[in-house]
């Protein structure tokens, strides 16, 4: 019966978990919170688990081994890559993420710090006390028109930057092999390569998902082949950037800035480079929050759980297990 069903729910940054205990109650399971680090293992927290919420921990074969019960987990978020989704669907376990929330605000984040770094306003504010506080602080500062933006990856969040892009006046290339010419040319985008993208673009912002495929994809080659007066913007996962390489890139000034919402290791470690950097502007992960966004994402991961609870097929799989559901 559903009252015996439990959900562990293991989150570090949200305030409170009320939205998803609300539904979970309402459905007639229990449910367990654990406001627990990113970097603690949750094993011994989750072993009589019928389903998981989780955001950033870990969820390898350590942690789904030690889940005698357990047939779903939810990653909070779009990104899944913290979670083992090949070893939980040996074990027959069903994987989900939450894809299709934040899109907007991933996206006007994303142009935010794009148009930052092009406008040069953080050089304009942080010159203020400056003897010299003119326009030329910034210079070259070129118009909208005559500059090209490659997109990195073409989803949802993609999309959305190219639609908004384009009604600022950007020139777009798009870089996804899952996307065909006929849809990028709706969104007026030319497709391309990841060599044509990086030698033509004055801005290259990534909004791919992380796997063995695009981890590191950029790195010194990369940085190599764009243009000196170039800048990228990653609002999607640190570990697609090569952060050695690209720090390497901006202190011998082989591009021209960056635009960081996420890093290789998070929080940002008191001693990284990057924060030294007067090139870089560095947001802390946040590109997915407003406050309608936070309310969504815990409202469908808590409905997806009580979906598959109640035997009914999850909206947004990311694994096909052996035994399902």
């Amino acid at each position: 019966m559903s009252q015996s069903k439990k959900v562990v729910i293991c989150y570090y940054e949200h305030p409170h978990v009320e939205y998803e205990k609300e539904i979970l109650k309402e459905a007639g399971f229990t449910f367990e919170e654990h406001k627990i680090e990113t970097n603690q293992d949750i094993s011994h927290l989750v072993a009589d688990a019928d389903a998981l919420l989780v955001q950033h921990n870990k969820v390898g074969p350590k942690v789904v081994d030690s889940m005698k019960n357990c047939r779903i987990i939810v990653r909070y978020g779009v990104g899944y890559d913290n979670l083992d989704v090949k070893y939980a669907e040996k074990k027959g376990i069903l994987c989900c993420n939450v894809p299709d929330y934040c899109i907007d605000e991933v996206s006007d984040h994303a142009i935010a710090l794009l148009l930052n770094l092009a406008r040069g306003i953080t050089r304009y504010d942080r010159a203020r006390s400056d003897e010299h506080f003119n326009f030329a602080v910034s210079r070259p500062v070129q118009n909208f028109r005559d500059m090209t933006v490659g997109i990195i990856g073409l989803g949802r969040i993609g999309k959305a930057a190219a639609r908004k892009l384009g009604a600022l006046g950007f020139k777009l290339l798009g870089v996804d092999p899952n996307v065909d010419d006929g849809t990028m040319y709706a969104l007026g985008v030319k497709k391309t390569t990841l060599e044509e993208a990086c030698h033509e673009a004055d801005f290259i912002t990534l909004h791919c998902i992380l796997n063995e495929g695009t981890r590191h994809l950029f790195s010194s080659k990369e940085f190599g082949s764009m243009k000196k007066t170039a800048c990228i913007i990653n609002t999607a996962r640190g570990p697609v950037i090569d952060e050695a390489a690209l720090i390497t890139a901006l202190e011998e000034k082989k591009i021209a800035g960056a635009g960081l919402d996420v890093t290789e290791i998070e929080p940002i470690r008191h001693d990284n480079r990057l924060l030294k950097l007067d090139n870089v502007i560095l947001t802390p992960h946040a590109a997915w929050y407003s406050e309608k966004s936070i309310i969504e994402l815990k409202k469908r991961a808590a409905y997806e759980v009580v979906r598959v609870l109640k035997g009914e097929k999850p909206f947004n799989p990311v694994n096909n297990p052996v035994v399902q559901p």
